[in-house]
């Protein structure tokens, strides 16, 4: 929605503000017409990863007694038998580049699940309740209910 709004809302009224007759030129015009560019290229930047996401839908997981179906309202669906289809339930220790020098590095739980066509479904759980959700979903799939700990951040699957 934001990165809508960028494209198609922001960076007019200041280019305009700038390109305007009533303006003579002068480093409010130059500014007026930078910031106007500047929203329009983070619109741009932001909306195609906004407009994928939309095209693909939302993903739902199914759970059924001996399996998943895992499904994108506006895409793919796959039928995943437990004892069949390999998966892991890991966590590792995220630092995060934008936190305080200080900050200490949090935990970051992932359940993953490989796709026949080559990418992974990748849930991550932030919240204790998510944790707890993955962890009863680890024991569906036949693992434990404790993440397998990495010693170093992974990486990134092919997402689905």
């Amino acid at each position: 929605m934001v990165s809508a709004m960028l494209v198609f809302i922001a960076p007019w009224l200041p280019i305009i503000a700038g390109l305007s007759p009533i303006s003579e030129l002068s480093w409010g015009t130059g500014l007026c017409i930078g910031v106007g560019v500047i929203f329009l290229c983070a619109g741009l930047f932001f909306f195609r990863d906004a407009w994928r996401r939309w095209r693909a839908g939302e993903a739902l997981v199914h759970l059924f007694a001996d399996g998943a179906v895992l499904e994108r309202t506006k895409g793919p669906l796959f039928a995943l038998p437990y004892a069949e289809t390999p998966a892991e339930h890991v966590i590792w220790m995220k630092v995060d580049i934008e936190a305080r020098e200080d900050a200490p590095p949090r935990p970051r739980v992932h359940f993953w699940v490989p796709l026949p066509e080559g990418s992974t479904v990748m849930l991550d759980a932030g919240e204790e309740r998510e944790r707890q959700d993955i962890s009863s979903l680890a024991e569906r799939w036949g693992l434990s209910p404790e993440p397998r700990l990495l010693g170093q951040e992974p990486k990134p699957h092919p997402l689905w």
